[in-house]
């Protein structure tokens, strides 16, 4: 795990989605899960919504990277609302368009990181917080890629502990999502 100074260069960089907020709450699971039905008849998730701090970090983080020249070529994963939220966001930082692969099917880690697979990236950075890289980089190397985790924690998060629990259970899963890979 390294930050963005000390990351190499690499042709593509994964950022993972994580919640977003309407109207500065945060837009619950279900509503996620009706933003995919809806993408699939053509909705426009980008009027209202703005990402949480945990994902604001790892935007400005997968900013950093390309800007640096470190990632030529970021994919942007998550659920069809993250996506919009994050390509908009990726936008208003200087990261055109043309540099980012939306993956709008990345609803879980793993969907994200073997969607990455399957654009062709055999190496990659993976930005994410540090308590979420150790899960991220396993699927990764479950997969045969070469992964490298880029650390996006900028400041404190508040519920880190909630998080931190929700990764311990979420570890149990990744192995069994994996065990037959």
């Amino acid at each position: 795990m390294v930050n963005v100074a000390d990351a190499p260069r690499c042709e593509w960089a994964l950022v993972l989605g994580a919640q977003i907020l309407s109207n500065n709450r945060s837009v619950p699971s279900l509503l996620r899960q009706l933003c995919w039905a809806q993408h699939e008849t053509g909705g426009d998730f980008s009027t209202g919504l703005r990402p949480t701090a945990v994902l604001d970090d790892r935007l400005a983080t997968a900013a950093a990277l390309f800007h640096a020249k470190r990632a030529a070529r970021l994919v942007v994963s998550g659920t069809p609302a993250e996506v919009a939220v994050m390509s908009a966001s990726l936008c208003e930082r200087d990261v055109p368009g043309t540099a980012q692969v939306l993956d709008p099917r990345g609803l879980h880690t793993f969907e994200s990181v073997r969607n990455a697979k399957a654009l062709g990236a055999r190496a990659l950075l993976i930005v994410t917080q540090r308590f979420h890289l150790p899960r991220a980089l396993y699927f990764a190397q479950k997969l045969g890629l070469d992964a490298l985790g880029v650390i996006a924690d900028r400041q404190p998060y508040a519920g880190l502990d909630r998080m931190a629990r929700r990764e311990r259970l979420s570890s149990v899963r990744a192995w069994w999502v994996t065990r037959a890979v």
